[in-house]
Formats: C-alpha cells, sequence, structure tokens
C-alpha cells in the first residue's frame, strides 16, 4: 500500500479535521487527573508477594490462604511459623531497581490476614500480626522497613491491602464462611470485619507516609472508602478502588504479563474496572498488566519454588513491550523466600531484564514531537531500525483512534506502509522484528511483512525491520487534533548481557 502524496493528502486530513470537531462536541474527551498522567509515566513497578503466605506454603500442603484444602484438609498457619530470620527489604528492593521499577507495591496483609505491621484496632483484638511473633527478627514492622528501603534507592512506595479474604477472620470473597472454624480461627460478622477493614487502613495509610500507589486486589465493596481515601491518601493512585475517587487506574483483565491491543486509557462508566477498555469510555483510567516471574501465575515462593519454572529475562522484555507498548504499566512480581531474601537466580534475571531494556530504548536513533494529523521524522541518512515509539500527550486526553506509519528511503523514492494501529495513548511500541499486530499485511508470495519491505524498497535481505529516512505517522481519526508527545526510532538487539 502506497501513502498518498501530500497534495491528495492535505485536504482530506483538513476534511477529516472537521469531522473530529463535529465528534469531539457530541463525545467530549475524558481528562485525566495529574497524579494518572504521572503514574503512567512511571511506566514500570514491582508487586513484592511476601508474608505468612510464603511461611505457611514451606510447611503445608493446603495452600497459601488456608481455603485451599491439600490431603490434611484446612490448615491456620500458627504465628510461630512465621519467622524471617534473614529478613532484608533493602536487597528487595535493590531487585526492583535493577529491572527499572519507579514503584513498588507491598502486601502489608493478604488472604492469610496476617498483618506485617504491629496492627492494633479499637474494635477488635487483632492477634494475627508482627506484633505478637515470639521470633526476633518476626517482630519487625516489614511495612515501615519497606517504606525506608523505597527512600533509600529512590522507589516510590504503594501498599496492598486484600479486602475480600482474610482467613484468619474466616473471610471468603467478603463473606462469613458459615462452615467450622479451623483452630486459630476467629469469628467476626460482617459489620465487624468491615469495622476492622477501615481501622486497618487508616493506620497503613496513616503510619507510614506518602504512599504512590493502594491496591485493592479484586476490589473493594465498603461504601465509605472513597472518603477514607481522600481524607488520609488523596494523592494516591487506586488499583480497582471506589469508581468516586478520581486517581484510579484498572486491571488488564490477566496475568500473563500481555495487554490486549487495543489496549485503551478509558472505559464507560457501568464498566468492570478491568479490561482492554473503551475508546469512546467516559471515565480516563488507564490499565495496569502485572506479571510474575514463575509460570504457572506464581506470585508467592512456595515450597515447590525451584520445581516451578522461571521466566527468562527475554520472555519478561517481551512481557514489557507487550505492556508498556501497549498502553498499559507494567508491574512485575519478586517472591522473597521464607527467610526474607529474593532468590540469587530471580535477581540475575531482573538485572537481565532492566540491562535489556536500557540497551534497547535508553537513546533513541532520532525522534520528533508536533501537534498535529501528520507528524515527519527525518533522520538525515538511511538507517536501519525495528522499533517505532509513539507517544500521545495524555494531559488532553487519548485523541488519537486510528494512525499508520509510512517510510521512505529519500525524497524521491514512493512513501511505503509500515504499521497501522488505532489506540496510542502513554506509549505504543511497534515491534517491527516479529509478528505483531498492526503490521503492513502483504500478499503470502511476498514472504510476509519483511519480504514486503524488501520488494518495497525500505528492506534489507536477512535484516528484520526497514531501512529507510523518513519515517511519517499520519493519524486518519481522532477526536480532536493529536499531540504526539514523542515520535521516535529505534533499533534493538534484546538479548541478555
Amino acid at each position: 500500500m502506497m501513502k498518498p502524496n501530500n497534495t491528495l493528502l492535505i485536504p482530506l486530513l483538513v476534511c477529516l479535521s472537521g469531522l473530529v470537531c463535529i465528534t469531539k462536541s457530541s463525545i467530549p474527551t475524558p481528562i485525566p487527573t495529574p497524579i494518572q498522567v504521572q503514574w503512567t509515566d512511571f511506566e514500570i513497578g514491582a508487586m513484592i508477594s511476601w508474608g505468612m503466605e510464603t511461611s505457611a506454603s514451606n510447611v503445608s500442603d493446603t495452600g497459601f490462604c488456608g481455603f485451599q484444602t491439600g490431603n490434611n484438609g484446612s490448615w491456620f498457619a500458627p504465628i510461630e511459623t512465621y519467622d524471617p530470620e534473614f529478613l532484608d527489604t533493602d536487597q528487595w528492593i535493590q531487585n526492583a531497581v535493577a529491572f527499572g521499577a519507579q514503584y513498588a507495591v507491598f502486601t502489608a496483609k493478604h488472604c492469610s490476614g496476617f498483618a506485617l505491621w504491629p496492627t492494633n484496632p479499637k474494635s477488635f483484638n487483632y492477634t494475627y500480626s508482627v506484633a505478637y511473633s515470639p521470633s526476633k527478627m518476626g517482630q519487625i514492622d516489614v511495612v515501615k522497613s519497606f517504606i525506608k528501603s523505597c527512600q533509600k534507592y529512590g522507589v516510590r512506595p504503594g501498599i496492598y491491602y486484600g479486602v475480600n479474604n482474610n482467613f484468619y477472620l474466616n473471610i471468603k470473597d467478603f463473606a462469613v464462611v458459615n462452615t467450622s472454624y479451623v483452630a486459630g480461627q476467629q469469628n467476626v460478622s460482617m459489620q465487624l470485619y468491615a469495622n476492622i477493614v477501615l481501622e486497618q487502613l487508616t493506620e497503613l495509610w496513616t503510619n507510614y507516609g506518602e504512599l504512590t500507589e493502594i491496591w485493592f486486589d479484586g476490589g473493594e465493596t465498603i461504601p465509605v472508602m472513597d472518603n477514607y481515601i481522600n481524607k488520609y491518601q488523596p494523592k494516591a493512585i487506586v488499583f480497582q478502588g471506589p469508581q468516586q475517587y478520581p486517581n484510579l487506574i484498572r486491571w488488564v483483565g490477566s496475568e500473563l504479563g500481555q495487554a490486549p491491543y487495543p489496549c485503551w486509557s478509558t472505559i464507560d462508566s457501568g464498566e468492570d474496572k478491568w479490561g482492554s477498555g473503551q475508546d469512546n469510555g467516559t471515565l480516563f483510567m488507564p490499565a495496569e498488566t502485572d506479571c510474575t516471574i514463575r509460570s504457572n501465575d506464581r506470585w508467592f515462593w512456595e515450597d515447590d519454588y525451584y520445581q516451578v519454572g522461571l521466566k527468562n529475562s527475554t520472555e519478561l522484555y517481551e512481557n514489557y513491550e507487550l505492556s508498556v507498548g501497549r498502553n498499559t504499566n507494567f508491574l512485575l512480581n519478586l517472591s522473597p523466600d521464607p527467610y526474607g531474601m529474593v532468590e540469587a537466580e530471580d535477581s540475575l534475571i531482573y538485572k537481565e531484564l532492566g540491562s535489556m531494556i536500557n540497551k534497547c530504548y535508553s537513546t533513541p536513533i532520532s525522534s520528533t514531537r508536533g501537534t498535529n494529523y501528520t507528524i515527519l521524522l527525518d533522520l538525515g541518512v538511511a538507517t536501519e531500525l525495528n522499533r517505532i515509539v509513539i507517544q500521545e500527550d495524555q494531559n488532553f486526553g487519548q485523541r488519537v483512534r486510528e494512525y499508520s506509519t509510512f517510510g521512505r528511503v529519500s525524497s524521491n523514492s514512493d512513501w511505503v506502509l509500515i504499521t497501522n494501529g488505532t489506540s496510542i495513548g502513554h506509549k505504543r511500541i511497534e515491534r517491527l522484528d516479529v509478528d505483531d499486530v498492526g503490521h503492513a499485511s502483504p500478499d503470502k508470495w511476498m514472504d510476509g511483512y519483511s519480504g514486503y519491505w524488501n520488494f518495497m524498497g525500505i528492506g534489507i535481505p536477512g535484516y528484520s525491520g526497514v531501512f529507510i529516512r523518513y519515517l511519517e505517522l499520519v493519524v486518519s481519526d481522532a477526536i480532536d487534533v493529536p499531540n504526539i508527545l514523542n515520535l521516535a526510532v529505534y533499533n534493538c538487539n534484546p538479548v541478555p548481557n
């Protein structure tokens, strides 16, 4: 497919511009808060999954929450199970920094109900916490230590708190489990449980400073939650929080480390707070793509940790490109062992991943920006490249609905279609060296997209990418004039050092 010449393109774009103005009057553009825009700029975060769930999995086959049943039925982990002999939160954050994390979220209380800070709610004598550990290392306020480590290494802290499940209090899916209790469990009403939740969140949100992200796994359904967030942490991004709160983000819909394409920054107001979003959604709510370093969706270290496959850095690098490069943030987990340390094998992978990302994307071959329906990038000389990065300035909302990229070797050669796309948002990474969504679709006899580029004069035999001097971004559909913050090209060879 050839790009139309400029004399034909300009009237078409004027016509499109007029149509867009009409569209804008009927479909207002949802505008993000400055906090949402800042969060998308972080791009990479770490989820640190650790606690009693880790310790219990080392001694029981019933599953780390307790509700799962093994050979011996449900089992409640006694507090002495938790004994982190070599707890080192500095080491956790060093690993997060190694792969480029700008923020880290820590599981202050997961489904077991064990609190990793000395909680003391007034409504209930909560004895399942670090404050009651018989071990010296077990008495450490891990939330406090985590926050200090984040501050030490320049990483923004966040807190995960599971509202819907608490095995200590026999709560599952935000309901009392009306079955026989396991020794050590407590019996509470739903009203008392809601009070405990709010008191514990108040502790976490008032005693440890400003948080960058608050994580509600599976959401939350306590009606006054937005009032508490606005009162205690009004600058925090909230994952799957109350819809009345302005600084919301959503789950991408899977834990595979890959966002769907297209993935939009907006959703409809009545829609579930997860998934690919809607191009004409009424709420600005960008997505976060979470991912584990271990296969089988393993978030916590478990007793068979060494038998579960470890993803290599090449796989995680692809997860980065298929999350950040599809308009979401990338949240990669760390799973410290029962002693409180990240395994050496995992640390090596994190280091390799960070090196691969930096090697590819630290310095572009060339870049430009502009506010227009067409953006031209002149590389100066014909150059090999296999990555095109496009970013919108989302301070004005996500405006682009459809675009194409074209390339040519010289001012005398024809424009050749390289890619087509829809959603850009914070960032779109077009990967030209792999078969990806949006590539030009040539006839089969041309040996795929690479053969097509060769045939059209912008490719090099044996090279997966294009060889061009000029790149042009053409926006063919937008709800307002596109604000292109960045149009950049790279030549990447993503292999571990």
